[in-house]
């Protein structure tokens, strides 16, 4: 307790140094990159609630822990630092092992020419791919930042303006949301099948642009969860080399660089002594496994975390010994 009462006096302390400077007053500069980002703690579910009520068509991520690049697309962050062709290739081979089997395991398989689809179904079952989940509602959002309550560390809930980071890719569009099938969307998404056509370049988009930055898009929901979850994603470009330096291509570089405003993105932290508290109240109003994942694997899970409440409350129910 005490030493995640240090780190969370550090915290803040950071953040009032950052605000001082903002203000002209003299203070330390800043080694956390990411301070000036900081929008406030949330230790309620009702405090994630209010805010919901103040911000409208935003988007909000969970992440449970503080890691060391947040924002970051699984293959992004596995192949952050190889060259372009590689990670395509490596990325192919991922998408074509996938495609080969996965028609067995599902009902109405996307098209062949459905790369967002594709990716989509990836990342909702765990394969690695170059998209980032996000969600519509903010209790989703608060779910995984508190998901793993035994992990001793802080969570993080992202708030994402997306038509603001669109506006990155395309000024003449700034106040738009690109749709699964926007040129911008579909360019990243099937980048690997086409990593050595000569022609990509000119079918990008009407301006022939090809897109630097990530993109913000609403995707068809055509799996069950994608509902539940009020499915959204961010798509990211291949890892690069600018100046010398190796991008990933994440947010972090972005926001490191200055790319990225604090109007456009901020996160709010979840002390981790409140994370278990925070979980039983959003379980209490059905945001849970079951609810979010909508499989019998999580309605299991479901259940275990119930008869963990009902033994935590001792009272004489079936949950009395600790299930893990």
């Amino acid at each position: 307790m005490a030493g995640r009462m240090i780190r969370k006096e550090a915290h803040q302390q950071a953040i009032r140094c950052c605000r001082l400077g903002a203000l002209g007053v003299s203070g330390e500069i800043m080694s956390d990159s990411l301070a000036e980002y900081f929008l406030g703690s949330i230790e309620s579910t009702g405090q994630a609630v209010e805010i919901a009520s103040k911000i409208h068509n935003h988007w909000f991520r969970g992440e449970s822990r503080n890691f060391e690049e947040p924002l970051m697309p699984t293959l992004l962050r596995h192949y952050k630092n190889t060259k372009k062709s590689v990670f395509l290739g490596c990325e192919g081979f991922i998408i074509g092992e996938f495609r080969k089997s996965a028609p067995a395991y599902i009902n109405t398989p996307p098209g062949n020419e459905d790369f967002i689809s594709w990716l989509v179904i990836m990342q909702h079952h765990g394969c690695m791919t170059r998209l980032l989940d996000w969600t519509e509602n903010i209790l989703i959002g608060l779910y995984f930042a508190v998901e793993d309550e035994e992990i001793d560390e802080d969570g993080y809930l992202w708030v994402l303006m997306p038509w603001k980071l669109n506006s990155l890719s395309h000024k003449s569009r700034q106040s738009t949301v690109f749709y699964h099938d926007d040129e911008m969307v579909k360019y990243y998404c099937s980048e690997a099948y086409h990593a050595n056509d000569k022609n990509t370049n000119g079918k990008v988009d009407r301006s022939g642009e090809v897109p630097r930055y990530p993109v913000a898009a609403n995707i068809s929901r055509n799996i069950l969860r994608g509902v539940t979850q009020g499915a959204c994603i961010t798509a990211h470009p291949c890892p690069c080399s600018e100046n010398g330096e190796m991008l990933s291509n994440g947010f972090i570089d972005l926001l490191k660089m200055k790319i990225i405003t604090k109007e456009m993105l901020g996160y709010y932290m979840i002390p981790g002594e409140y994370k278990k508290k925070i979980k039983r109240e959003l379980f209490a109003i059905g945001i849970h496994p079951e609810k979010i994942f909508a499989d019998l694997d999580h309605l299991s899970e479901s259940i275990k975390i119930q008869l963990n409440i009902m033994g935590d409350e001792g009272d004489g129910s079936p949950g009395k010994t600790r299930l893990d």
